[in-house]
Parts: structure tokens; sequence; C-alpha cells
């Protein structure tokens, strides 16, 4: 059973009926580490329909990159760049920004291990993948969800 971020006081137990209701516990102090742990412990980042899509596109978008290489050593960065950009849970419009070499968010990219490559082309990344996600992976996932499936990662050829 994961765990919650919120501590929850341990319920009291009724010995005998009272009258009065007896005031509510105090809540537990959270411990430090409890913010870090809430970070990965989140998985959705918001209830927005917008925000939903976005999260399928990146996802398409990853399976979409993995699969432009047969190299895998370069398949493997891209995992952990995949996990690095969760982790720090940018959106596509941060991506592309990080396409400026002279921004903050590239040089943030790169000292979290983003290669310089990679950060500088999602701009031009995100372009020619928006034809092929319409095209191909929004199609799958509709049809998916018509027969009451989860199509992760799209389309398969």
């Amino acid at each position: 059973m994961p765990q919650s971020f919120w501590q929850m006081p341990a319920p009291a137990l009724a010995l005998a009926p009272t009258l009065a209701p007896a005031p509510a516990p105090a809540p537990a102090p959270v411990p430090a580490a409890a913010p870090a742990q809430a970070s990965k412990a989140v998985k959705s980042r918001s209830s927005s329909p917008i925000a939903e899509e976005e999260e399928l596109v990146l996802e398409d978008y990853w399976v979409w990159k993995g699969s432009q290489t047969r190299n895998l050593a370069r398949k493997a960065q891209l995992a952990a760049v995949h996990e690095i950009v969760d982790n720090e849970m940018w959106t596509i419009s941060q991506l592309k920004l990080m396409s400026d070499m002279s921004s903050k968010i590239f040089s943030l990219a790169i000292s979290k291990g983003i290669p310089s490559g990679l950060a500088a082309g999602f701009r031009a990344d995100f372009r020619h993948f928006k034809s092929i996600y319409q095209d191909q992976y929004a199609p799958a996932r509709q049809l998916g969800q018509l027969q009451g499936e989860d199509i992760s990662g799209g389309f398969f050829r």
C-alpha cells in the first residue's frame, strides 16, 4: 500500500460512550523529508484535461524518440532523460525553451544530466513529432479508448 504524503493520526478508540464529541486530535508533525517523498509519490501533474493530454503527448514522444535509434546505449540515455523530465515535471513548452542554448533552462537541463544536443534539439523534435502524433499516435489512442483499452506508447508498426 503506498504511503500517503499526509501523516494521519491514529484513530482514537472509544472505550465508553460520551455525551459530547471529543476534540479532534492535533495533526502529526510532517517530517522534513516529506516534500521530497511527495514529488516521487505524486505521478499525476494535474487533473486538467489539457495537462493530461500533454502527459500523453510526452509519453508518446519518448516512445517515438526511442524508436529513432537502434543503439542500446542511446536508448538508455533517452530513458534516463525521460526520467529527469518526469521528475522535474517539465512541460513541452519548457522543453522547447531549452533550444535556446543561452537560456537558464538550458543550463539547468545540462546540469541535471540532459545531453546538450538533445536539449538544444527539443524544439525541432516537437515540430517534427507534432504531425506524427496527429497522424499516428492520437488516432491510436482514440481507437484504444473506443475499445476500452489503455494504449500506452501510441501506435505500433
